[in-house]
């Protein structure tokens, strides 16, 4: 996950509410739009897209699911 200067994050932080998965979607959607504006139609210009929402992706899991998932697994008991 890149760790941008608070002051460049200020450019790009969202002034609105995101209350579904729908929106959140079409929000992410754009905003690969927008990155994609003036390159080239390619493979690599829509892998480097994709390969950033996935890292987003990983980054959500790593610090948000995995540790609920361990606390889930300590209060239920392990599957293996």
């Amino acid at each position: 996950m890149p760790y941008i200067p608070e002051l460049v994050r200020e450019n790009y932080d969202l002034g609105f509410a995101i209350h579904d998965a729908g929106t959140l979607t079409y929000v992410l959607v754009k905003a690969a739009l927008r990155y994609m504006e003036g390159e080239p139609r390619s493979f690599e210009t829509y892998a480097k897209a994709i390969g950033a929402i996935e890292c987003a992706k990983a980054e959500l899991y790593r610090r948000l699911v995995a540790p609920y998932e361990d606390i889930k697994r300590e209060q239920n008991g392990d599957v293996f």
